[in-house]
């Protein structure tokens, strides 16, 4: 399907469990994707957002569950809950510069999700941001100061993670039930680590540097540890 020039906004609900639509080309001139606009359109598997889109709703592409690649312009400024969650064929997603978020719950249960690029625009990942998806691995850029709860939760998949310096927060349960995740890098930024960040991770080994606080934290939480090289 392609829309009319002439349309500025996609409104709330528009193609809603469209399950006869294969591809959309979304004109230039398009500022907004309203909520579920394309939600549950079960056999849509082709997608371009053009860069003159700034803003994308709430559940705007959950679950369409044949969609398997997704380009995110820089031009785009806020990005709704769950935006593209129960995608479950989605491979490989990409934000481009000038994102400065991933939203909460964005790639929620994106099973066959195994490549992300989040560029280093991105200041924040929300709760739930990857919750249960497919991810293989993934490079937290420097820019990023909080990741959320359960962002990365139950990513059985996902064996390594380094977290950059300048990082200040991991949320409750950010890395929680990874079950094949077997290193994670702490910077010295961070300075608060909630309940169970790295909790039901049997394979994991933790390198922190010596800082009281981190130590604490895996003390109590009986999380094994070494201390980074340039520490020791």
């Amino acid at each position: 399907m392609t829309l009319p020039d002439s349309i500025t906004a996609i409104p709330d609900g528009m193609f809603y469990s469209c399950t006869s639509l294969r591809t959309v080309t979304i004109p230039d001139g398009v500022s907004r994707i309203g909520n579920s606009a394309f939600a549950r359109c079960e056999r849509m598997d082709t997608l371009a957002i053009p860069d003159s889109v700034t803003a994308i709703g709430d559940n705007a592409f959950s679950d369409c569950v044949r969609l398997t690649a997704v380009t995110i312009p820089g031009s785009v400024a806020d990005i709704g809950n769950a935006a593209f969650s129960g995608c479950l064929k989605l491979k490989d997603a990409t934000l481009a510069e000038g994102v400065t978020a991933v939203g909460r719950s964005m790639f929620y249960e994106c099973a066959a999700l195994e490549n992300v690029t989040i560029p280093g625009s991105v200041t924040a990942i929300g709760d739930y941001a990857f919750y249960k998806s497919g991810l293989v691995n993934v490079t937290v850029p420097d820019s990023v100061a909080v990741i959320g709860r359960y962002a990365f939760s139950r990513c059985g998949g996902l064996t390594a993670v380094t977290i950059p310096e300048g990082v200040a927060g991991i949320g409750e349960g950010a890395f929680m039930d990874c079950e094949n995740l077997e290193s994670a890098v702490l910077p010295d930024s961070v300075t608060s680590l909630e309940n169970a960040a790295f909790a039901k991770c049997p394979k994991l080994t933790l390198t922190i540097p010596h800082n009281s606080y981190i130590e604490e934290f895996c003390t109590k939480g009986r999380l094994k540890y070494i201390f980074s090289d340039a520490e020791q």
